[in-house]
C-alpha cells in the first residue's frame, strides 16, 4: 500500500472511492425497497449493472478508463435510485396502466353457459371493501353482491386500485376488479362499458 507500485493509482483514489460511495448508498436503498417487495429497484440496479459491465469492455484501454466508466456509473445508479424513491407511486401507476392497456387486446375465453334465469351482473364503484377509503357504501355493496351469487348469480365488482391489493380477486364468490387509481379508474370505466356493449362479449366480464 505504501510503496512504488501504488503511485500511479493514488490519482484515482477519489474518484474510486465516490463510485464506491454512490453504490453503496444505491445499494441500501434497493434493500430497503426490496423488503417492501419493490422490485422495481433491482430490477432497475440490473439494468445499470450491465450497462457498467458493456462500459468497461468497451474502454478499458486504461485503468483511468475503467475508473471513469465506474464513476459515470455509480452517480448513474445512485441518480436513478433516488428518482425511483421519490417518483415510485406515479411510476408504478403508468406501468399498471400500460399491463392493463396491453391486456386488453388478450383473447377472450368463451364464458361457462349459466343456469337459466341467472344473470352475469356488473357493479361499477369507485372502492371496494379492500380499497384504504373504503366506508358504508362499499360493504352494502358488497352485500348486495354476495347475497346475488348465493343465489346463482355471477357478480362481478370493477373498481378503483390504492395500490395495496391484487389486480384480480374473489372475495366471498365475488369477482373483484380493481384497475387505476384515484382518477383514472375513470378511464378504465369507460374502456369497461365500450367492452360490456360490444356484440363479442357482452355477456362476459373480464378485464
Amino acid at each position: 500500500m505504501f510503496g512504488a507500485k501504488i503511485a500511479p493509482v493514488i490519482p484515482y483514489f477519489a474518484e474510486y472511492a465516490l463510485a464506491m460511495a454512490c453504490f453503496t448508498i444505491a445499494s441500501s436503498v434497493i434493500a430497503y425497497h426490496q423488503v417492501k417487495r419493490e422490485y422495481l429497484f433491482a430490477g432497475a440496479s440490473f439494468l445499470l449493472t450491465f450497462t457498467e459491465v458493456v462500459g468497461i469492455m468497451l474502454f478499458h484501454e486504461s485503468l483511468a478508463s475503467v475508473i471513469h466508466v465506474m464513476f459515470i456509473s455509480g452517480i448513474g445508479l445512485l441518480a436513478m435510485v433516488i428518482i425511483l424513491h421519490f417518483k415510485y407511486k406515479s411510476l408504478r401507476l403508468f406501468l399498471e396502466n400500460a399491463a392493463d392497456f396491453y391486456g386488453l387486446f388478450h383473447r377472450l375465453p368463451t364464458p361457462a353457459r349459466l343456469a337459466d334465469g341467472n344473470l352475469r351482473i356488473l357493479i361499477f364503484n369507485w372502492r371496494d371493501t379492500k380499497h384504504s377509503w373504503a366506508g358504508g357504501a362499499e360493504e352494502y355493496i358488497h352485500q348486495l353482491a354476495k347475497r346475488w351469487v348465493a343465489m346463482g348469480h355471477e357478480v362481478t365488482v370493477f373498481s378503483g386500485n390504492d395500490g395495496k391489493s391484487p389486480r384480480h380477486e374473489t372475495l366471498d364468490g365475488v369477482q373483484i376488479i380493481r384497475r387505476g387509481g384515484t382518477y383514472f379508474v375513470y378511464v378504465w370505466g369507460i374502456f369497461v362499458l365500450q367492452i360490456q356493449t360490444s356484440e363479442q362479449i357482452r355477456h362476459y366480464y373480464r378485464f
